[in-house]
């Protein structure tokens, strides 16, 4: 009863931002992303008896609090879908900073919910592997995918569930993540969510998804980056001004991000084929060509309050490995 299973993050195109059912993570808009290769979590799960109890590590340490709580309530879905209570041992490694606004917890709770399905001895179909992720992480139910991905909002937990809008080799495009901080951001995404609809700026968002969405899906089918760039840089900059000024405010942006986004558009204005997005926290993803992602690295990499970059091209779906982590 043991299972190991890698899974790629996700960066959203179209935002996630505020919940409908907190319990269910149900969303207030369907979203779109992309599923990234070089940016992964492994997760391996294992029930016996002979745990104890459940035990969590996180990136090599022992997870406590709300993590390790959050951990173990879904390890419980787990469990009641596999008809078993025994105690469970979870341990995660990942390519990228944890809870730096960079999908951590999509990556992780995709990967835990396939390994943990695999190690319980369970085949469900994907549909269900994503919404069950959902419960997990919001996101997860996208990384369940490979490609580009749409998270259908939903009013209910069978409606709500990831689909496939393109394979992740339909689209040759490249994303540089610009990473400016590895310190975990004061205000988990779960605050920022449940803070979002005290935001003036919360319905002028939420104005903006359909039609975003639509420019997104036809940005994907026509492979037009000049318009998938659009739809992203909009969307950051609403999701971050809906965190700025809700109760309790989220000011995720350090200055080093915002000179990799003052440095996008200056490209741009040079001719560049680069455009930034970000989600909940200060690390900056430039989506730009294959021709044009070695230039835009290294060109990353001289900004000032730089740490390194990652550039991922589209990713699979989570994969089962046989090289576990304990």
């Amino acid at each position: 009863m043991k299972a190991t299973a890698q899974a790629g993050a996700n960066i959203a195109i179209v935002k996630y931002w505020g919940n409908l059912d907190a319990s269910l993570n149900l969303p207030l808009n369907s979203s779109i992303s992309l599923t990234l290769d070089q940016a992964n979590t492994i997760v391996t799960v294992e029930f016996s008896p002979n745990v104890g109890e459940d035990r969590v590590e996180i990136e090599g340490r022992p997870a406590a609090g709300y993590a390790r709580e959050r951990v173990i309530g879904h390890l419980n879905h787990l469990r009641q879908m596999g008809g078993t209570d025994a105690p469970a041992r979870v341990a995660s490694r990942s390519t990228f900073p944890p809870a730096t606004g960079l999908a951590f917890s999509a990556s992780f709770y995709a990967a835990l919910t396939v390994a943990g399905l695999a190690a319980l001895g369970l085949a469900v179909d994907p549909r269900t592997v994503s919404t069950v992720a959902r419960l997990g992480s919001g996101s997860a139910a996208r990384s369940v995918y490979g490609g580009w991905v749409e998270w259908v909002a939903g009013a209910s937990h069978e409606e709500s569930y990831a689909q496939v809008l393109a394979p992740r080799d339909w689209w040759a495009i490249r994303d540089v993540i610009a990473i400016v901080s590895d310190e975990p951001k004061a205000v988990p995404s779960t605050v920022g969510h449940a803070a979002a609809v005290s935001s003036p700026c919360h319905q002028g968002r939420l104005a903006r998804t359909t039609e975003h969405l639509a420019m997104a899906r036809t940005a994907i089918r026509n492979r037009d980056l000049a318009l998938l760039g659009q739809v992203a840089e909009e969307q950051a900059l609403l999701l971050h001004a809906v965190a700025m000024t809700g109760t309790p405010r989220a000011l995720y942006w350090l200055p080093g991000t915002v000179a990799v986004m003052q440095q996008v558009l200056a490209w741009r204005e040079e001719g560049w084929p680069a455009y930034f997005t970000l989600d909940a926290g200060p690390n900056v993803h430039v989506l730009t060509t294959v021709e044009d992602a070695p230039r835009v690295a290294a060109s990353l990499c001289a900004i000032p309050g730089m740490q390194r970059t990652l550039v991922c091209a589209p990713g699979g779906p989570p994969v089962l490995g046989d090289v576990h982590l304990f």
